[in-house]
């Protein structure tokens, strides 16, 4: 045969074979999914979420004090500090549950006066101001009106805000991503069915948490009360965001 010949012949046998390169379903490489399969999918995003009573609540909590010299300033400061660590232990609160979360020691300064013939007097210290502060968890939210009133007749004259929360939040957790689920998968059975399709299963989920604990507006400088300081817990909402990709199936 000739050169001519054999390079045909070539030709014709690559031919017959290369499209069982492509595989033998004869596709042509279409996509495919992580299974194997066609993918034919939908994307839909579900929410998730519920809301309780708090059973905790934090409040950060202190005193200041201030005095010419420096160690006069922080021995008042400790003094009134031990008594605060007294009620807070009256009142059951466990010494896991207290943390101190600042302490400041800074002068105090004058404020320049004129001075016609040397210009602006510079600034003299005159004092000094101590701050500490502690973070308590109370467990019994019954009893923080109370708390916060014999706080404040012990010492305390500085409450940098409240917040609200949930000790064990696993149950709620668990509800909201039901709810979310069930939500993702009423959106994409109502698309695919606008769409002509089938819903199939999921095959990839990805999930999102926010919990917004219920803040109370700090109150600054603090006053003995005449009676329990109201405050109102309101409730604690935790959701959930999921992220499901659901295979389409065609229609029966």
């Amino acid at each position: 045969m000739s050169n001519l010949g054999m390079v045909l012949l070539g030709c014709v046998l690559v031919g017959m074979v290369a499209p069982t390169a492509f595989g033998a379903d004869g596709d042509g490489g279409k996509d495919k999914d992580d299974d194997g399969d066609r993918a034919d999918t939908i994307t839909v995003v579900g929410h998730g979420k519920i809301g309780a009573a708090p059973d905790v609540a934090e409040i950060n909590v202190g005193v200041a004090t201030q005095a010419v010299a420096a160690k006069d300033a922080l021995a008042q400061n400790s003094d009134a500090m031990a008594a605060l660590h007294k009620t807070i232990k009256e009142f059951g609160v466990a010494a896991k549950d207290v943390r101190t979360t600042q302490l400041n020691l800074y002068p105090q300064y004058s404020q320049p006066r004129p001075n016609n013939q040397w210009g602006n007097e510079p600034p003299r210290i005159v004092g000094y101001h101590v701050e500490n502060m502690v973070r308590v968890t109370s467990r019994d939210i019954s009893k923080l009106g109370r708390l916060l009133d014999a706080l404040a007749s012990s010492g305390a004259n500085r409450i940098q805000g409240i917040s609200f929360r949930i000790d064990d939040d696993s149950k709620m957790l668990d509800e909201a991503r039901k709810r979310a689920m069930a939500d993702a998968k009423h959106s994409a059975e109502l698309l695919a069915g606008e769409a002509g399709a089938v819903l199939g299963r999921p095959v990839r989920i990805r999930e999102g948490v926010s919990a917004a604990p219920f803040p109370v507006a700090p109150m600054g400088r603090m006053m003995a009360a005449a009676a329990p300081v109201p405050v109102a817990p309101g409730e604690v909402e935790t959701s959930i965001t999921v992220e499901v990709i659901y295979r389409l199936l065609p229609p029966k």
